[in-house]
């Protein structure tokens, strides 16, 4: 037996029969923290002669563990209601499991998160626990954070014991809770809350009226003129003045850029960001710019709810814009012999300019974009709504005067319009001598003769309208 009766056998004495074996067992119950070895005599038949020597070693820790960077976490001058992140290494120093639980002293719990605030470490384990600052208040902080470690507790090992069967059942389990040996540590948290202001110059930007397909840049700039360096985020919502759509925010992520979207504006300082606006559609933009200041990102992010809460906009400016396409109308058209309401009909000009003022089809978008689809000139012309212009019939009789038609076009839209009429010969290409192009068909022989005689001609064949023009 040993006689500190740190090593325990149960039974102690008994009796082997022949051919048999007997299950012993061994008790390590430590009364101080450090390396036992003791040996034991297992004496056979009484006889000192017959005498095998066991050695039973066991070690015993007290929870222990070690903090980084000497307990003392530092954090720069953060701007009031913005989180700032570090992150301090925790080991075990014993080679058994601790529970480690953060505490925060009750007044600056809206101010210091532990995350996670309970944590189990394995044997020699070093564990990053990410600690956030949220100051609410301009004034330098130091706090005290007292972490209490505790060694791991298997209830039902314990209950029930080892030595002797169901010795521990009479111990009730919450005495147990206040048997667990625990340590006691602590981080010091250092920073201070800062205040100050951050401008945004111009408070209003307009682009205007852009064409659709064309690009607009624009600048602001951030100013800091507070004593902290600022994590900061841009962005953009719509207001009560946008037009409605059901995925707004994808169609001012598509059509909006910045250079600068989100990133640590230092104290003292500005920061020049460029705007680039390029509509897809017609659409037209009043939307709300605003700095968000926040934590920085770490690569390990908390939960989404926390992130919820540490943001805070600082300032925010007004951008209008509009997306349009060219829009032009036929407003008159004029003949010195016929008159206009007869023209107007026989010319289809309502349906016309109903055609004209419509948002872009699919057929056209794919005519507009020949170089996307594998589709000919001439299937893509197919697809196209066509309009009959009537010019009536001429007698063909010598000195005959051509019949001139004179259309008035207008702007209406909000960018500058260019026209162009072009006729099915313009995009041929010219063959050489000894190429064959084939023969033409009726229709297209019949086209080929009115285009060499000339027929029809336009003036002027293409131009530029600006707005209201």
């Amino acid at each position: 037996q040993d006689p500190t009766k740190t090593f325990r056998i149960f039974p102690n004495i008994g009796l082997i029969e022949g051919k048999s074996f007997m299950i012993i067992c061994f008790e390590f119950q430590p009364k101080a923290p450090k390396n036992y070895s003791v040996v034991v005599q297992c004496q056979l038949n009484h006889s000192s002669t017959n005498v095998k020597k066991i050695q039973l070693v066991g070690s015993c820790y007290s929870p222990s563990i070690s903090i980084s960077n000497e307990k003392t976490l530092y954090y720069p001058p953060t701007y009031t209601g913005v989180s700032t992140r570090e992150k301090i290494a925790v080991t075990n120093e014993t080679l058994i499991p601790l529970d480690v639980t953060c505490q925060v002293p009750d007044k600056y719990k809206k101010e210091v998160l532990f995350e996670p605030s309970i944590f189990r470490l394995r044997g020699n384990e070093t564990f990053d626990l990410l600690c956030t600052f949220t100051p609410l208040r301009t004034k330098p902080y130091q706090i005290r954070c007292p972490l209490q470690v505790s060694g791991t507790v298997d209830w039902q090992k314990d209950l029930i014991g080892f030595y002797n069967p169901g010795s521990g059942l009479s111990i009730k389990a919450k005495d147990w809770a206040s048997m667990r040996q625990t340590s006691l540590s602590d981080v010091t948290l250092i920073g201070a809350g800062a205040d100050g202001s951050i401008l945004i110059e111009p408070l209003r930007i307009d682009f205007g009226t852009t064409k659709v397909g064309d690009e607009l840049m624009k600048e602001l700039t951030l100013i800091n003129k507070s004593t902290s360096n600022v994590f900061v985020q841009l962005k953009m919502h719509p207001t009560g003045d946008c037009d409605s759509s059901d995925n707004i925010q994808k169609v001012i992520k598509e059509m909006f850029k910045f250079d600068f979207e989100r990133g640590v504006l230092n104290s003292h300082s500005k920061k020049v960001i460029k705007i680039t606006f390029k509509p897809k559609t017609r659409f037209n933009f009043c939307l709300k710019f605003s700095v968000e200041a926040k934590e920085k990102p770490v690569p390990q992010a908390a939960t989404a709810t926390a992130l919820q809460t540490f943001a805070k906009t600082v300032c925010s400016a007004t951008i209008t814009a509009k997306g349009d396409f060219p829009l032009i109308k036929i407003m008159d058209i004029r003949n010195e012999k016929i008159s206009t309401s007869s023209l107007w009909g026989s010319f289809k000009l309502s349906q016309l300019n109903n055609e004209l003022l419509s948002p872009l089809s699919e057929v056209e978008l794919n005519y507009n974009n020949t170089d996307q689809t594998n589709q000919s000139i001439s299937d893509l012309q197919s697809n196209l709504h066509k309009f009959e212009w009537n010019f009536g019939k001429i007698a063909m009789k010598p000195n005959v005067q051509p019949r001139k038609i004179t259309v008035t076009l207008k702007n209406v839209g909000g960018v500058t319009s260019e026209f162009m009429f072009k006729f099915p010969n313009d995009s041929e290409i010219e063959l050489e001598p000894w190429a064959d192009p084939g023969e033409p068909t009726e229709e297209q022989a019949f086209e080929a003769h009115v285009l060499q005689k000339s027929l029809f001609d336009v003036r002027p064949r293409q131009g530029s309208l600006k707005p209201g023009e």
